[in-house]
């Protein structure tokens, strides 16, 4: 069984989350294969990268339409990766861990 990370490397994923954003794929199907790829991968900082690129994507567009449902599957099934070990980390609730770390992750943003 992998060890939970500590409070420390917590904050230096983010940190280096943050650093450099994932860049958004305007083709569905790329983008589709891309999240997939992103999610076999299991690494935690692309997801959390991925992560934070579509709610920053959602959140530029005009009028803040929603996410495409491959990409609101993507957040889901990714947020639902990596929820439960930040939510042990943080002690905090598993349904509040994705939105406080992206919080930290938006704030760090230059």
């Amino acid at each position: 069984m992998k060890r939970p990370m500590s409070r420390d490397e917590l904050n230096l994923l983010i940190k280096t989350a943050s650093e450099k954003d994932e860049d958004w794929i305007e083709d569905g199907k790329k983008r589709a294969a891309r999240l997939d790829q992103i999610i076999s991968s299991g690494v935690k900082m692309d997801i959390l990268r991925m992560l934070k690129t579509l709610v920053d994507h959602k959140n530029s567009t005009e009028t803040h339409k929603k996410l495409y449902a491959c990409d609101e599957r993507f957040f889901a099934a990714a947020g639902n990766m990596v929820a439960e070990e930040l939510a042990y980390v943080l002690d905090i609730p598993k349904d509040k861990a994705i939105n406080f770390v992206l919080g930290e992750m938006m704030g760090m943003a230059i």
